[in-house]
């Protein structure tokens, strides 16, 4: 596995930063604002009377951003002290 050393105000030592699972650290979530929005697709609303006429209805799911371990975005704040 590669280490790779990281400047000490980038996304890896951000605290707002959340590592991917099985990225190595190398890939992850900022959590500094809430999840953005997004339309993922069309579907037909789960409770209606006639699913056939039912007209179709965006299905919107929320996500964090993805960061890379080496990116930066200006407001970087250190990680808590365990």
């Amino acid at each position: 596995m590669k280490t790779v050393n990281l400047p000490d105000q980038c996304c890896g030592h951000c605290r707002f930063w959340i590592s991917d699972p099985g990225q190595n650290n190398q890939a992850g979530l900022c959590r500094h604002n809430p999840p953005v929005p997004m339309v993922v697709g069309m579907g037909t609303p789960a409770i209606v009377a006639d699913p056939a006429k039912a007209p179709m209805v965006p299905i919107v799911h929320s996500f964090f951003p993805q960061m890379t371990a080496v990116g930066w975005c200006g407001k970087w704040a250190p990680k808590f002290d365990a």
